[in-house]
């Protein structure tokens, strides 16, 4: 069995708390994103056409682009999470998706696509080539002290230099 293969298994199978209701109804008590972060990602930020909010979870992040942006996609493979995020987030210009990113299928330009502190579940090798030909700007945000273990794609807390571990 191949490195890749089990990471991607160990990947997928981590991925399944987020379906459990207890998970789902703790994440109104995770630290929220600075706004000082979507401020300065506005400013480099070319247009407020479409986004991409990938691992959208209960929709932090998709309702702060919702009111910026005239299109929304919010994409999660949860059913659970993505029911929160409609709770929490009705603007009619949201298009709430359930699938793994990777799964996603679209033919128009991004403006932006964003994850917050949840790239390390998608599988990159599928992932990476399709916002290559979306969009020209990804960011990805955390807002927790280390990036959630294991931290892609090294395995272990970065050093400043690299983002990889010593």
């Amino acid at each position: 069995m191949s490195d890749l293969y089990r990471e991607g298994v160990t990947r997928a199978e981590g991925a399944t708390v987020f379906v459990q209701p207890d998970v789902v109804a703790s994440y109104h008590g995770r630290q929220p994103y600075a706004p000082a972060a979507y401020d300065a990602l506005m400013a480099v930020v070319a247009g407020r056409g479409r986004a991409l909010d990938i691992g959208c979870g209960p929709g932090f992040l998709t309702g702060e682009l919702a009111s910026r942006f005239e299109e929304v996609v919010a994409v999660d493979p949860s059913a659970p999470m993505i029911a929160a995020g409609k709770a929490a987030c009705s603007a009619a210009n949201i298009r709430w998706v359930c699938a793994r990113a990777e799964d996603l299928e679209n033919d128009q330009p991004f403006d932006l696509a964003i994850a917050g502190s949840s790239i390390h579940w998608t599988d990159p090798a599928v992932l990476f080539p399709k916002l290559a030909r979306w969009t020209s700007l990804v960011a990805i945000i955390g807002n927790d002290p280390w990036f959630p273990r294991p931290p892609p794609p090294c395995g272990g807390p970065p050093t400043c230099e690299t983002g990889c571990p010593a």
